[in-house]
């Protein structure tokens, strides 16, 4: 996920790293917990990020490590969240849940 002059990876095993996007320098690198198969999206200034075993992580997109919350799906995702008509959607292996959102877009 690139963010003006960063970008954000995010590897199967749970580590998280922000790199300069000119120069590849390292800004930082954490690991989230968890095991990661869906890509990790942008929405406005959030990075979510879902686990393997439903965790779903909120990170800020800045230079700086910054958790900014945590949520439990309840069960096991492979799901990748998706954007649309003003709402972020996660997907369970047996539900589907929606957080209306005014900065989704």
């Amino acid at each position: 996920v690139a963010k003006g002059d960063m970008l954000f990876f995010l590897a199967d095993g749970g580590i998280a790293s922000c790199h300069d996007l000119a120069t590849g320098e390292l800004k930082w690198r954490e690991r989230l917990g968890g095991n990661y198969f869906a890509s990790p999206i942008l929405v406005g200034d959030v990075i979510y990020a879902v686990s393997r075993e439903g965790m779903v992580v909120c990170l800020a997109p800045t230079a700086k490590f910054e958790v900014l919350g945590r949520s439990q799906l309840g069960e096991l995702t492979y799901n990748t969240p998706a954007v649309a008509n003003g709402s972020l959607y996660f997907r369970s292996y047996s539900q589907l849940f929606r957080l209306p959102s005014k900065s989704v877009k």
